[in-house]
């Protein structure tokens, strides 16, 4: 890393979880963004301050529109839910019927959105999860498993 990106990410290279390594990571990752939503402005925002690229080819999909593109996802609108690259689709599709539409406040959701990509850009995000927005709070919901995955 150069000097100034060092000075600039500073903080986040002393968090032990971090490091540089892992502020590399973000600074090598590319995001693509489908939406122009108050929601995705605001996870826009934060993934540039943290050092994340944003244009076309991502390695992460945010978008507001569910998606069933076979690498990384992010779907933001009535919370967030995400699945990684090795997330199993029919699983996905099933947690995908559960988001809500309604929308929460837009500088939380895209907060929130913003926190699960830079998760699955570092390895650190379960394969699939949903916050969802209730009306008055987030609310974490486990992912309904498909006919394969609901044994296991």
């Amino acid at each position: 890393m150069r000097e100034e990106e060092v000075q600039r990410y500073g903080r986040q290279i002393l968090l032990r979880e971090l490091g540089g390594r892992g502020q590399r990571r973000l600074m090598e990752a590319r995001v693509e963004a489908r939406s122009d939503s108050p929601a995705m402005e605001s996870a826009l925002t934060y993934l540039r301050a943290g050092g994340t690229q944003v244009g076309e080819g991502g390695s992460v999909l945010l978008t507001t529109q569910p998606s069933s593109t076979p690498g990384a996802v992010v779907v933001v609108s009535g919370g967030v839910a995400w699945k990684s690259a090795a997330a199993c689709t029919a699983c996905w599709e099933k947690l995908l019927a559960s988001l809500p539409s309604s929308a929460g406040p837009s500088v939380l959701v895209g907060s929130l959105a913003a926190l699960a990509v830079q998760r699955l850009i570092l390895g650190w995000a379960e394969p699939l999860g949903l916050l969802a927005w209730d009306g008055e709070r987030l609310v974490s919901r486990s992912a309904e498993r498909c006919a394969v995955h609901s044994s296991t």
